[in-house]
């Protein structure tokens, strides 16, 4: 690109707009704002988080139904993750049976969500790290505090009231205050 844009590939959809705020240094809270609302646009376009209905008390998903293994990879044309992701909901349903549901259900949604936050923020690592942009313990952090703010966790709630991603929203993004002196040297083309 003729003027140094460059996007790694496999960065798609809103996941453009996270890598160039991480790329312009923004604030940890806008960051956040931002990874919720592709967080949840992921979750509404897989169709949800199968399983998790039973775990959380809320909508029931529909139960896999026991099938030998090689029958149910080759009869399911999506490939056998959401016979995986049920079978993990119903062994979780075992493993956590000192954890009241609700927990259990928001303990599995965590995990969820933030394996398929760090498998997004993978392809962004190499376009970030190096080149007075940040270093590899930098970027990390950052991504942890990201990660741990308020706004991931209320989406993570709201993942659990629509397990099928239907309806999910986003939590409100967070207006940002400019302090006077950033209002009087800012230009209004760039507010």
């Amino acid at each position: 690109m003729p003027d140094g844009d460059r996007i790694p590939f496999g960065i798609s959809g809103r996941w453009r707009k996270v890598f160039r705020l991480l790329d312009a240094h923004d604030s940890v809270e806008r960051l956040a704002d931002n990874v919720a609302g592709a967080l949840a646009s992921d979750v509404r376009q897989a169709g949800g988080l199968a399983g998790l209905g039973r775990l959380s008390g809320g909508p029931r998903l529909a139960t896999p139904t026991p099938r030998a293994p090689m029958e149910a990879a080759d009869s399911n044309p999506a490939g056998p993750s959401k016979e995986f992701t049920g079978a993990v909901a119903l062994a979780l349903n075992d493993h956590l049976a000192l954890t009241s549901s609700p927990q259990a259900g928001y303990l599995m949604a965590e995990r969820l969500v933030m394996r398929l936050a760090w498998s997004k923020f993978d392809p962004m690592i190499k376009g970030l790290v190096g080149d007075n942009k940040y270093t590899a313990s930098e970027l990390y952090d950052l991504l942890k505090r990201i990660l741990s703010d308020e706004v991931i966790g209320q989406l993570i709630r709201r993942i659990l009231r629509h397990p099928t991603g239907e309806g999910l929203r986003t939590p409100n993004q967070r207006g940002r205050k400019l302090s006077p002196e950033e209002l009087l040297n800012t230009d209004l083309g760039s507010l």
